[in-house]
C-alpha cells in the first residue's frame, strides 16, 4: 500500500479506532475551547498491540499520524476529510478529544510516556453508574452494550470525569503505541 493510499485512510480508520476505545460526545460545547495541542502526540505511531494478544485481533488502526496546525492545513488538501485533536487535561491525565465523526464526536484517555502512547477504555460498572446519578449530561446508553455518552460536554462532566480520571479501576488500557517518526515525510503526486 502507497503512503497516499495510507494517507487517505487514515481518518477513518482512525474514527474507527476511537469509536471502539472512546467515550462519544455529542457536544464539546466551551471545553473544546479550553483543550490544548499536546507536542507529545505529533508524529507517527505504530500499534505494539498488547501482550499477549495478536495485533491483528485489536480493533484500529495500525498506524496513527498526528500533525501540527500547519501540516494539517498543508495535508487537508490531500485528504479529503481532515479532524483536528485536542487534548484536556483532567485530574493528572488527558483525554484526546475529536469533534464530529459522523454525528458524535468521542474522547479517549491516553497518556505519552517517552516513545509509547497508551489508550485506555473507560470501565462501565456499578462504580461507574453510581458516578452518574442525578447527571443530565453524561449518561449510559443501552443497546447493543452499555456506552458513556457525554451529552455536552459541561462542568458537570468534566467534574465526573475529574472524579474517575486518576483511578485505574475506571480504566482498561486498551492499545499502546510506539511513536516511529517524530517528522512525517512529505509526499509528491
Amino acid at each position: 500500500m502507497s503512503i497516499l493510499q495510507m494517507k487517505r485512510l487514515f481518518w477513518p480508520i482512525l474514527a474507527v479506532l476511537l469509536s471502539v476505545s472512546c467515550i462519544d460526545v455529542e457536544d464539546f460545547a466551551g471545553y473544546w475551547d479550553k483543550g490544548v495541542r499536546d507536542p507529545a502526540l505529533e508524529g507517527q505511531w505504530k500499534k505494539l498491540g498488547m501482550p499477549g494478544e495478536e495485533i491483528g485481533s485489536i480493533p484500529g488502526a495500525d498506524t496513527l499520524l498526528f500533525v501540527s496546525a500547519d501540516q494539517a492545513a498543508r495535508r487537508k488538501l490531500d485528504n479529503e476529510k481532515s479532524f483536528t485533536v485536542r487534548s484536556l487535561k483532567v485530574g493528572r491525565h488527558s483525554v484526546l478529544m475529536m469533534p464530529s465523526v459522523q454525528s458524535r464526536g468521542f474522547i479517549v484517555r491516553y497518556e505519552v510516556e517517552g516513545t509509547i502512547l497508551r489508550e485506555y477504555v473507560l470501565n462501565n460498572g456499578d462504580a461507574f453508574e453510581e458516578r452518574l446519578e442525578g447527571a443530565t449530561n453524561f449518561v449510559e446508553e443501552h443497546g447493543t452494550g452499555t456506552r458513556a455518552v457525554i451529552k455536552h460536554f459541561d462542568d458537570e462532566v468534566f467534574r465526573i470525569l475529574s472524579g474517575i480520571a486518576d483511578d485505574p479501576s475506571f480504566w482498561s488500557l486498551v492499545c499502546e503505541y510506539k511513536k516511529v517518526s517524530q517528522v512525517i515525510p512529505s509526499v509528491r503526486r
